[in-house]
């Protein structure tokens, strides 16, 4: 499980890099881009589609809590059903209505304040996988409003099944916008 737990950390920190740096490079390239929206009613930007990916992955963690107040909630069968269709329908790139107001982006930061809060996470993250009690990595911590709850391993799964989805998005924000970009999605060398 650790190992699998150090591997999607990494990848996530790699995605994250990839994508922070991608954007920027666009908004440099194309002044203003990441705040320009495609054509259609209630359409993202590429700067709201990262705030929804950083809020997400956010309530994904708990909300980054002390790791001494964290309590484990009970997994039934339901909820195993739920986040393997979560999971299913996030591996295949499907855009679906945002579960929870709260992760529903405004569009209101910028991206080095994003970047800064995706920082954070990762700063939580890493730190509850290297310094939590072993036993507390398969405990269900975690939750999300359709999966339900879950350990570390399946909420980063999850996570970065989310960050590849919402990616393949802004690829296609982009065409939409006549961006043409390389860039996305990240896929990284093997």
């Amino acid at each position: 499980m650790e190992q699998n737990l150090y591997y999607m950390m990494h990848s996530t920190s790699d995605h994250k890099t990839e994508l922070i740096k991608a954007l920027s490079s666009l908004n440099k390239q194309y002044a203003g881009i990441v705040r320009r929206k495609p054509p259609g009613e209630d359409r993202w930007s590429p700067i709201m589609v990262l705030e929804h990916i950083i809020l997400t992955e956010r309530s994904l963690l708990g909300g980054l809590p002390n790791p001494e107040d964290m309590e484990p909630v009970r997994r039934t069968l339901g909820n195993k059903i739920s986040y393997g269709i979560t999971s299913y329908v996030f591996n295949l790139h499907l855009l679906l209505p945002v579960p929870e107001l709260a992760l529903y982006p405004k569009g209101e930061y910028d991206i080095d304040e994003l970047s800064s809060m995706w920082d954070e996470n990762h700063k939580w993250l890493r730190a509850f996988i290297t310094e939590a009690p072993r036993d507390c990595l398969a405990e269900n911590y975690f939750t999300h409003k359709i999966a339900g709850p879950m350990n570390i391993q399946q909420a980063m799964s999850l996570n970065l099944a989310h960050i590849v989805m919402h990616e393949f998005q802004l690829s296609h924000i982009f065409m939409e916008l006549n961006v043409q970009t390389p860039l996305l999605p990240y896929e990284p060398s093997t």
